[in-house]
């Protein structure tokens, strides 16, 4: 039950994994404010119209943020996917976190992104988390696996649609719970109504975890056509990167792909999601009620 209506400082909002923590705190009743450089942005505009509110600013510009975060109850934290410069990821997190201390923010609740790397691999994150820990703020981290948005990727949807094709760099042994952002929008922003849970690291993702061969099936029932699973190699992955965003892009992501293809006795990308949810109840969505609702991304071109 909502104990009383929070004012939720919500940075990354115009991504899409935080876009729908904006949402869900809406449908929740409680007040969510987007921190963003861009205030004019069909995204913004968008959840504007749903009842948020907005704060204009930088990751860069630290007064920025703390006028931003004066007088809120609670932090909603992503590291935004695309930074003008990727390599002060750690710098912007460690200033957030000095701001929302200054300000005395009550809950940080973190988005990972995703699953972390050893930090022999240079995953920065480690660093940020003991620095969190150490700045004694009550937080809540979700690490979550593999989000089903990643499909509408041309690595997958174009695949899907001029090969019947379902591709992933992935090999078709993997088991993976497929999470979509819509239930990690759900995980955060039921979260904040939990302070008990402070302190808690929780590894989430989806409700079913089936390996490619079962994905494919899925696909097939959800869009009534036949389809294979296509386990894509790294290089072939890098190729339409870099085809879609540039040179080097996606480079880390790739890598992360070559050693885990490299290791055909690597584990599935999977949590048993009983006891998360018994502490944040929420309805997550299937696979097959996913794919039917972005079906027309998947469908063969006219």
């Amino acid at each position: 039950m909502l104990v009383h209506k929070q004012k939720v400082l919500v940075i990354g909002a115009t991504g899409t994994q935080q876009k729908t923590t904006v949402e869900h705190l809406l449908k929740n009743g409680h007040e969510a404010f987007i921190f963003t450089r861009n205030p004019s942005s069909t995204t913004v505009k968008d959840l504007l119209e749903k009842g948020a509110k907005v704060h204009e600013g930088n990751l860069a510009d630290n007064h920025s943020l703390e006028l931003a975060m004066e007088e809120k109850d609670a932090l909603s934290f992503i590291v935004p996917a695309f930074l003008e410069n990727p390599g002060e990821a750690k710098s912007y997190a460690f200033s957030v976190f000095q701001i929302a201390k200054k300000c005395k923010i009550k809950l940080v609740v973190w988005n990972l992104s995703g699953e972390l790397q050893m930090e022999s691999h240079g995953d920065y994150r480690h660093e940020v988390i003991r620095y969190l820990k150490e700045l004694n703020i009550p937080y809540i981290l979700f690490e979550p696996t593999t989000y089903m948005e990643n499909w509408l990727g041309p690595w997958t949807a174009n695949y899907i649609k001029e090969k019947n094709l379902v591709s992933y760099p992935q090999l078709a042994v993997k088991k993976v719970g497929w999470m979509a952002c819509d239930d990690m929008g759900k995980l955060m922003a039921k979260s904040m109504e939990h302070p008990e849970l402070s302190g808690s690291h929780f590894k989430v993702s989806g409700i079913e975890a089936p390996n490619g061969d079962e994905l494919a099936k899925i696909f097939s029932q959800a869009l009534n056509r036949p389809l294979k699973y296509y386990a894509l190699p790294p290089d072939e992955m890098k190729n339409v990167l870099e085809t879609t965003y540039g040179p080097g892009a996606g480079a880390a992501v790739v890598e992360m792909y070559r050693r885990e293809q490299a290791d055909p006795n690597q584990p599935g990308k999977f949590h048993n999601m009983v006891e998360v949810l018994n502490k944040i109840p929420v309805k997550m969505n299937t696979i097959h009620e996913w794919v039917l609702k972005h079906q027309t991304f998947f469908n063969p071109w006219p």
